[in-house]
């Protein structure tokens, strides 16, 4: 029996997919099989084709083949109208079209053709009756005008037969063996014969998908069932057979008969045909979509939509959209499951859902007479980003276990992967008011309201040094993170918290939550997306990375995520970050490339265990990537310059990837930003931040090459106003 993870998408590749960029991004939503028309590909192009996509994937290519289709030949222009009533000459020669003359192929079509017969070219849009035959040339009136296109599909209303492989055919297979593709779709199959051919000729080394889109095919379904290993239902040729509305249920019968006789079954043509020229499907389309994966098809296959289309990887997106909700329908679905947000573009949040713990409908009245713990404004912002899932899968604060766990293994008791502690230090004489396992209030230092609840399942002490060693690599008091560790206490309580309300905020509109974010995400039919972090202004070095990044991994956008929780003496202020990004966002930003958010959390500078939380934290949030640069979350001289790399390879795959770059600098040689060049070392220029800081401070501006001069204008201006630009 199938199982819905084994449901299969072929994508057809041509113009619009045929290049690395396309089809690496259709291998990472998930592509099942590339697929090569070669009824749209020229003989000499053939091999040419494969190897271009075997170069760029290891997904397996599939070849369908001409068979025995009478098809248009060239036409000037590409397209012609036929006028009714007017004449029009067939030939086996090799013309450029025009409303007077067409060629047909193959040319073994025009000794079965006789006076009187109805030819009906491009899916029905001229049909003309064949009136005189002048040697190998047929003479025909049009019958019904239309539209005639260049390489379209010839209908006869008769029998003909015809070879089940064209020479072009035969050629793709031989090639077909020589590297090894595992699939090959056989065209206008009508019998069990047919497939014998070519299981003969491919050495039964691979897999038949056989297309059913004939009479005859319908009429030996059960015959090509047994001799098959696909059946495919092209729905596209079928209706120029059968009347359209009897394609629905004819589809829904050679599925549930290919299902009862346990043999896959396919779909194709005309899935997204709206999506060839427009980012988003009909109704009616994801409508059918649904029905044939409920009727019990084993793959989808997208022709026009990704071969020639304007949005091949959308149109993939889509599909794989589509079989995720089907997945859910098999499970047995509720309402409320349908109704909640799934990003199914996106990856998924850490360890497997986003954490939820906001109510803020709870009765405050209900919590009196709990025991109340004081927390400050950093504590605060922990339980916000636990409440909203951005430290997912914590549900509160760390009891003893799991704070070992992730100290010494970099994973939490279940072996999610984990690497900074996230922890409620309490005074001492609050702690004795209450026990384990009892229900406490959180209450914000700054206004003396509760914001939220805790159930305690643990209280404990431990050994500082040992902790801050293992946390922060230093017992150094001099270290922000190690200094802020000690000065909270050794009185530690762990356990999962409610969050009741928001803290205010100057930034709310910045605060967007890994809900909001996979939201506008997959409205933007993102799927790969980069998280940056930072604390500070952007600058020329945070832009190089930026747009290398967009560049180097072919990103769909970037979430410019800047700390904005309290900070160390003499860092820049929220503000002042948020404001540096507004003034690049229409000269330096790509359109519709980006999206800007707040990280209301605070830096902990726990170098390589601080790196790795960040890009799960932004996994969270939906992005697929991270860029980091060479010491991203240390301070001063306390980590390597590999040890973050070191910690991200140990832990193995986190779900997301690391952007990694190495030292960037301004050489002034080659008046850029680079990671490397062929000058010498002294052609680098740096600047400190403490410089930086001189600089502003005496109403200097950095240089042009370090800071866009409209950012640092807007810096000095506001020290001129007397605003507060860093932190006291």
């Amino acid at each position: 029996m199938r199982r819905p993870n084994d449901i299969e998408i072929l994508c057809t590749l041509g113009p619009s997919s045929l290049n690395r960029r396309i089809i690496k991004r259709l291998e990472e939503v998930g592509v099942s099989i590339f697929r090569i028309n070669l009824s749209h590909t020229r003989q000499e192009d053939v091999e040419k084709t494969i190897l271009e996509i075997k170069s760029y994937t290891s997904i397996p290519v599939c070849l369908d083949t001409e068979g025995p289709q009478v098809r248009s030949g060239l036409i000037q222009n590409n397209s012609v109208f036929l006028k009714e009533n007017g004449i029009v000459t067939l030939t086996e020669k090799k013309i450029v079209g025009d409303s007077s003359n067409i060629s047909i192929r193959p040319k073994e079509v025009f000794s079965k053709l006789v006076v009187g017969d109805l030819i009906s070219i491009d899916f029905d849009s001229a049909l003309l009756c064949v009136t005189e035959i002048i040697g190998n040339d047929v003479v025909t009136k049009v019958v019904c005008e239309g539209w005639v296109g260049s390489n379209k599909a010839v209908t006869i209303d008769k029998d003909i037969e015809l070879p089940v492989l064209s020479e072009k055919d035969k050629y793709g297979i031989e090639l077909s063996r020589k590297y090894g593709l595992e699939n090959i779709s056989l065209s206008f199959v009508s019998c069990k014969g047919d497939i014998d051919i070519v299981r003969k000729l491919t050495g039964r080394r691979m897999r038949i998908i056989s297309k059913v889109e004939t009479n005859k095919a319908l009429l030996n379904l059960d015959e090509i069932l047994k001799a098959t290993d696909v059946v495919l239902v092209d729905r596209g040729d079928l209706s120029r057979e059968e009347p359209i509305n009897k394609i629905p249920l004819l589809q829904k019968t050679i599925i549930k008969t290919s299902n009862e006789k346990m043999t896959p079954v396919f779909v194709a043509t005309n899935l997204l045909e709206s999506m060839v020229n427009s980012k988003k499907p009909l109704r009616s389309e994801v409508n059918d979509i649904m029905n044939t994966l409920l009727d019990g098809a084993d793959g989808l296959v997208l022709a026009a939509e990704t071969a020639i289309g304007n949005y091949p990887v959308e149109c993939a997106n889509m599909v794989k959209r589509m079989i995720k909700y089907y997945q859910i329908a098999t499970r047995g679905y509720s309402l409320p499951e349908l109704l909640k947000n799934d990003s199914f573009l996106l990856i998924e949040p850490h360890g497997g859902d986003l954490v939820d713990r906001y109510n803020e409908n709870l009765d405050v009245k209900s919590l009196e007479g709990l025991p109340k713990v004081t927390v400050d404004s950093k504590d605060l912002m922990d339980m916000e980003q636990i409440a909203i899932g951005t430290y997912s899968p914590l549900e509160g604060f760390m009891t003893r276990e799991e704070l070992n766990a992730v100290l010494d293994n970099h994973r939490l008791p279940n072996d999610i992967a984990w690497t900074l502690p996230i922890v409620l230090q309490v005074s001492e004489e609050e702690s004795r008011r209450f026990s384990k396992n009892d229900d406490i209030v959180l209450v914000y230092e700054g206004d003396g309201e509760i914001y939220g609840t805790m159930h305690v399942r643990d209280k404990y002490a431990t050994d500082m040094n040992k902790v801050a060693e293992k946390w922060f690599g230093s017992t150094d008091i001099m270290h922000p993170g190690v200094k802020h560790f000690y000065w909270k206490g050794n009185s530690f309580i762990g356990g999962e918290i409610k969050l009741i309300r928001k803290r205010n905020s100057d930034y709310k509109e910045f605060e967007l939550t890994p809900r909001q974010t996979r939201i506008i995400f997959e409205h933007k039919e993102w799927s790969k997306v980069a998280g940056f972090h930072t604390r500070n202004p952007v600058h020329k070095a945070h832009q190089y990375l930026q747009s290398e990044a967009l560049i180097r991994h072919d990103l769909d956008g970037l979430f410019l995520h800047p700390v904005i929780g309290p900070k160390k003496p003499h860092d820049f202020k929220p503000y002042i970050i948020l404001e540096s990004y507004k003034i690049l966002w229409n000269d330096f930003y790509p359109k519709n490339k980006v999206v800007l958010g707040a990280f209301s959390t605070y830096s902990r500078y726990a170098g390589p265990r601080e790196a790795v939380f960040t890009a799960l934290c932004r996994k969270n949030f939906g992005c697929s990537h991270f860029i980091m640069g060479r010491d991203h979350t240390g301070v001063e001289n306390y980590y390597g310059a590999d040890v973050m790399r070191e910690l991200f390879d140990s832990l193995g795959e986190l779900g997301i990837n690391p952007i990694f770059f190495n030292k960037v600098y301004y050489c002034r040689k080659c008046k850029d930003y680079v990671e490397e060049c062929r000058h010498e070392e002294e052609a680098a220029m740096h600047i400190s931040g403490t410089e930086v800081r001189k600089m502003f401070m005496s109403g200097e501006c950095p240089p042009e090459w370090f800071m866009d001069k409209n950012i640092s204008s807007m810096i000095l201006e506001r020290i001129k106003m007397g605003e507060e630009v860093f932190v006291k």
